[in-house]
């Protein structure tokens, strides 16, 4: 672990393991005053990359005893791995695992995920690989979007292209270099969609192997013999203008969680909010952080 930026109270610090053939880039937020007693473990999502969400310890207004973890996924930002890829969500669970132990060790955690990291999130916990105190779900990605291509047309599509050679080529979907700013359906805020569309690191429109780890793992994280272990709280963000991912699964895997189990599970919607809840405009990523923060306290986090 290496120093990378030092604040008045707090300090960022770099790392990076080698697990499962991958070379796994951290990023730990410490007080350099007080013995850390629980964490804030941050889930981000594809294509995404550290830096993106150094903002958000910040907005948290964590307690000093309070640590905050995040990476990136292999495959994209500063971890090694094929670029877009992933050959199953197990893969992103056990690199969750890894790091999680490698930091965290046994102290008490709290996860808070966006998009994708959701998926990752909750397999991760379904399959019992990680054991966080309680889960916060932004925008998850419980289903793909509806279109342009029809969901049901997805699992054969991108299995019959894995299973002819062609797992590892571009399913040619989930790309916004065309995509005007106004009224893109990411964020309000032009600053953060023109860092969205000229990222650091940049990552390739997903494989074939990748829309159909992604769908598999869809279908497991609505699986009645999955969802009936679940023993954690769980509190589900979005926003009203969701058209990233499939804005309907938030209610029914909601419903569905409640239906069978004692867990506290609860939705919130940010009315106009787009996909990106934490790296939105003002008037929606403060709504977004108060949520946060309240449900954090409610953790005591």
């Amino acid at each position: 672990m290496q120093r990378s930026s030092q604040g008045s109270k707090r300090i960022w610090r770099t790392g990076f393991i080698d697990h499962d053939g991958a070379i796994l880039r951290y990023a730990v937020n410490l007080s350099d005053q007080k013995t850390v007693d629980r964490f804030v473990v941050f889930f981000n999502g594809r294509t995404e990359w550290i830096e993106k969400y150094s903002h958000l310890c910040t907005s948290l207004d964590l307690p000093q005893s309070c640590g905050f973890l995040t990476w990136d996924h292999r495959g994209q930002g500063g971890s090694s791995g094929v670029r877009g890829h992933i050959d199953d969500y197990g893969q992103f669970a056990r690199d969750a695992r890894a790091i999680i132990t490698h930091v965290v060790k046994n102290i008490p955690y709290v996860a808070i995920s966006h998009s994708m990291g959701g998926l990752i999130l909750l397999s991760g916990v379904l399959s019992k690989q990680i054991n966080p105190k309680g889960l916060i779900l932004c925008s998850p990605l419980l289903k793909l979007p509806n279109q342009p291509v029809p969901r049901w047309l997805l699992y054969p599509l991108s299995l019959i292209a894995s299973s002819t050679g062609f797992r590892y080529a571009s399913c040619g979907g989930g790309g916004i270099e065309r995509v005007l700013p106004e009224g893109n359906p990411l964020t309000h805020s032009l600053e953060v969609f023109d860092q969205e569309q000229h990222p650091p690191y940049p990552v390739p429109t997903p494989t074939f192997g990748w829309l159909l780890a992604t769908a598999r793992a869809s279908e497991e994280v609505f699986e009645l013999d999955r969802l009936k272990n679940l023993e954690v709280p769980i509190l589900m963000l979005g926003g009203t203008e969701e058209s990233v991912v499939d804005f309907s699964s938030f209610s029914a895997w909601t419903i569905k969680v409640k239906t069978i189990t004692r867990v506290s599970v609860d939705l919130a919607l940010i009315s106009g909010a787009r996909h990106e809840l934490l790296a939105e405009s003002p008037e929606y990523y403060e709504q977004a952080v108060r949520i946060l923060k309240k449900q954090l306290r409610a953790w005591s986090m």
